[in-house]
């Protein structure tokens, strides 16, 4: 009785962990602007993200989003947050920027509002935005979604932890379905890393690519040696 209870208690909380809030786009009077064009300020968002341990989940034109994988043990730890970045031309070489955090019901106390530390990268990458400054963006998002547009998707995100009934992607597939969420990234050729793992170049970084549950995941910023 007593392990039939634990039995029950792990599998609600991956249920739990696989339920991610959906960020919500701030109001009008919030955001920074970069005097950049939308497709630089859409690669810097990216990275920004990785860089902060999110898996990407989309990658659009004017929209990215992820989320940051629970970490589940005998407690559950942090992670679990989503983020979104909305991106809108104003012009030759400027975009209005929104960054909005969401947090999911399971482990929310230890969890936090991502939007200053995303902004921070994306000004290490592409320079200072021009106002706002990064203390506008630190709201908390409203606890109802908004739904958004479902194309561009790159890879839905999911916790590794999660069960699937997928089957393992063979190296080929694996090989392509990774370079297409580099060339969506705006990245290079891929090169394998071996097995199920790729690295694709970006410019001055690179981008981890790993393929498991049938689909592959860009996974965070890593160094790489030289220009490729």
């Amino acid at each position: 009785m007593i392990n039939s209870m634990k039995c029950l208690l792990v599998m609600g909380l991956l249920a739990l962990a696989g339920c991610a809030a959906t960020p919500t786009r701030p109001n009008n009077a919030s955001g920074i602007v970069y005097n950049k064009g939308e497709a630089r300020v859409q690669k810097a968002a990216v990275g920004a993200l990785l860089a902060n341990g999110f898996v990407i989940g989309r990658s659009d034109t004017d929209y990215v989003d992820g989320s940051r994988p629970h970490k589940i043990g005998l407690v559950v730890g942090s992670g679990g947050e989503s983020a979104a970045v909305w991106l809108s031309p104003l012009g030759p070489g400027r975009t209005a920027v929104k960054v909005s955090t969401a947090k999911s019901l399971l482990g929310i106390l230890g969890q936090k509002n991502w939007d200053a530390e995303i902004i921070a990268e994306m000004d290490k990458s592409i320079g200072p935005h021009e106002g706002g400054g990064a203390a506008a963006m630190t709201m908390d998002s409203p606890a109802e979604p908004q739904s958004e547009p479902t194309t561009g998707t790159v890879a839905a995100a999911a916790s590794p932890d999660a069960p699937s009934a997928q089957a393992p992607l063979d190296d080929t597939a694996a090989m392509t379905q990774a370079q297409g969420i580099a060339s969506q990234l705006g990245c290079g050729a891929v090169q394998s890393q071996g097995g199920s793992t790729f690295v694709a170049p970006c410019g001055t970084y690179g981008v981890l690519i790993d393929c498991y549950d049938g689909k592959c995941h860009a996974m965070h910023t890593v160094g790489i040696k030289g220009n490729e």
